[in-house]
């Protein structure tokens, strides 16, 4: 019964969050079209599960935007994805970089992970299934 009631809170949070949104971007630029668009792009087909965020510490916030460069991103989708500012993101990135997790691949513009940055998610999973193993199992 929490977890619906949860789930309500955070819809209707997300409601009342998007309508401040629309009504201040109608208010600077009078096209609901475009808004909907954008809207319509980053929850719907970036498939943000708003009920799953939580408190992220630094390293949470790491190995989702490892996960999300497997196969190769490019900023504009780790940052929507990761649910990052672009400042928080360049920070991120760089300090990914600077540690040989993550390469930018220069021709494609996107980031992708490493053997490195693969070999860290897979201990941060395991560490996750060590300490929460029934969170594992529905997953």
């Amino acid at each position: 019964m929490q977890t619906i009631l949860r789930k309500i809170q955070v819809l209707n949070d997300l409601v009342i969050h998007l309508q401040t949104v629309y009504w201040n971007y109608l208010a600077k630029r009078r096209n609901p079209e475009i808004f909907t668009s954008l809207l319509l792009e980053k929850y719907l087909l970036y498939g943000y599960n708003l009920c799953d965020v939580k408190y992220r510490s630094r390293t949470d916030i790491a190995a989702a935007i490892l996960e999300i460069a497997l196969e190769g991103s490019i900023k504009t989708k780790i940052m929507y994805k990761a649910f990052l500012s672009f400042p928080q993101l360049k920070e991120y990135l760089a300090v990914l970089e600077a540690k040989g997790l993550l390469d930018y691949i220069a021709t494609d513009r996107e980031y992708r992970t490493t053997d490195k940055g693969k070999q860290f998610l897979k201990m941060y999973k395991d560490v996750g299934q060590m300490i929460f193993p029934a969170a594992a199992k529905k997953k």
